[in-house]
């Protein structure tokens, strides 16, 4: 199995919530700024990609001379930084895809990203968006959801109009029909082990959240 980390330049996770993800083979993939944050912990990079336009001034030289491989874009281009990132990482064929520094203080890029797993979720549905209180991923089909101590659980319509069945919670839902824009499905939690949900014509984001 072969996984990736994307660093992305938004709000960076505490190392110890990123080293949960990381094993021996996964390939780190940095995205502009996030190119920092790499070399701030030390961390092995497998490639970087962007316009570079936010990395650290001193940093820059070192990308020009780097062992490692280097995707260097215009400014000027159809894509974000991020969504190049991930058309790496589809054609390279990960498994699973977790992206840091992918939240941030831009929320247009935050949204942006959060689309983008929607987007690519028909070529790896196993693409995760986390930051020090949150995960976000996207589900189109039947799923388990984990229990994480101390997160609440919540589901926003991703694309169509899902209808949900959502048990092991507190405020469970039977054959509910989604709304977009509605608060019913924000900050449930779940009570046993492990949450089911069933999802039928379109497709939620799961936000895992915390204070």
């Amino acid at each position: 199995m072969k996984d990736a980390i994307i660093l992305g330049g938004g709000n960076i996770v505490d190392i110890s919530v990123m080293s949960k993800y990381l094993k021996k083979d996964t390939d780190i993939i940095c995205v502009d700024r996030g190119y920092d944050y790499a070399v701030k912990h030390k961390l092995k990079v497998r490639i970087a990609i962007g316009d570079f336009d936010s990395v650290n001034n001193e940093y820059i030289s070192e990308l020009e001379n780097a062992t490692f491989d280097v995707l260097r874009f215009n400014e000027d281009k159809d894509m974000t930084d991020m969504q190049l990132a991930l058309d790496y990482c589809i054609t390279n064929e990960y498994d699973h895809i977790y992206i840091f520094g992918g939240l941030g203080t831009r929320m247009d890029h935050s949204v942006a990203n959060m689309n983008l797993l929607n987007l690519y979720y028909d070529k790896n549905p196993k693409v995760y968006l986390i930051d020090d209180t949150n995960m976000i991923y996207v589900a189109k089909i039947d799923i388990e959801l984990e229990n994480h101590e101390g997160y609440n659980l919540s589901l926003i319509i991703s694309e169509g109009s899902p209808q949900i069945t959502l048990t092991g919670v507190k405020w469970p839902l039977h054959n509910h029909q989604m709304i977009q824009g509605e608060s019913l499905t924000i900050s449930n939690k779940i009570i046993d082990q492990k949450a089911y949900l069933q999802i039928n014509n379109g497709g939620c984001y799961i936000l895992y959240s915390k204070d």
